[in-house]
């Protein structure tokens, strides 16, 4: 091979060339063999830039002994003991959270709010449940009303 068809003359590391298939179809055989060497050297040069690449890459990242997956890709596990210090801190954290703005309410709007946190959910008694049945008995019944009146 001549000055340029190493790929590597006039500081450009590759050479920009027509894909072989197309070469192949119009070239007569012994082009062929011509075209087949040139791919090699290519390829061979190719595999001794990834090599720099990857010898480059290697003295400047520590790898690990035995390892085939990246430290990136590979997913940490925690022990369950782990998970459990870690839940109980975030407990603990909320716990505070939630007591000094419980604090905050109580001095905001007074007893009243006091006495409601310390109990659960609040229910409807079954007689204020009574009272708006009634109340939506009599509203449905004036709707009714005003639409036959139309």
């Amino acid at each position: 091979m001549q000055g340029g068809d190493d790929g590597h003359a006039a500081g450009r590391p590759f050479r920009n060339h027509t894909p072989a298939v197309h070469v192949l179809k119009s070239a007569p055989m012994t082009a062929i063999e011509t075209i087949v060497q040139q791919l090699r050297d290519e390829r061979d040069c190719l595999n001794r830039a990834i090599a720099a690449l990857e010898s480059m890459a290697d003295s400047t990242v520590p790898r690990r002994a035995g390892r085939g997956i990246s430290a990136r890709t590979r997913r940490r596990t925690m022990s369950v003991a782990a998970r459990r210090r870690i839940a109980a801190a975030q407990r603990a954290r909320w716990k505070r959270v939630r007591a000094s703005q419980r604090g905050v309410n109580d001095r905001s709007v007074g007893r009243k709010a006091a006495s409601r946190t310390g109990r659960g959910r609040r229910h409807l008694s079954a007689a204020g449940l009574a009272r708006i049945r009634a109340g939506q008995r009599k509203r449905w019944a004036r709707v009714r009303r005003a639409g036959k009146k139309k």
